[in-house]
């Protein structure tokens, strides 16, 4: 719940400074029937954006992501799941397999299940 949650604070806050860097989508939607003028309205959108987005972003895909990623992977390692808790997670995990394996959607298979 607590890794869901973080995903939705974090790309509300990534998303809100775009739009306070200048961010500003156009609605290419109308063009989807049309592959070349929606390619067009989609290039355009992308000219149009200010020189500081592009830079948000190439700096948010390439120093924040990779040090939030890092500093995630550490907490994991460091305080890993562990006793009581795992067991009910994967009691829990089972019980969702079954579950969707009762109503015959597919065949779910697990790391180290033949």
């Amino acid at each position: 719940m607590t890794y869901i949650l973080s995903f939705a604070i974090f790309g509300s806050l990534y998303l809100f400074l775009a739009g306070s860097m200048g961010l500003d989508v156009a609605d290419c939607s109308v063009y989807e029937d049309d592959d070349d003028a929606y390619e067009l309205c989609y290039l355009a959108d992308q000219a149009a954006q200010p020189e500081r987005v592009s830079d948000y972003f190439h700096n948010l895909f390439l120093i924040a992501y990779p040090i939030s990623t890092a500093l995630m992977t550490i907490a994991l390692y460091k305080f890993p799941i562990t006793g009581e808790r795992r067991r009910k997670l994967e009691i829990l995990k089972k019980r969702s397999i079954e579950d969707i394996e009762m109503k015959g959607e597919t065949k779910v298979t697990v790391d180290g299940d033949k």
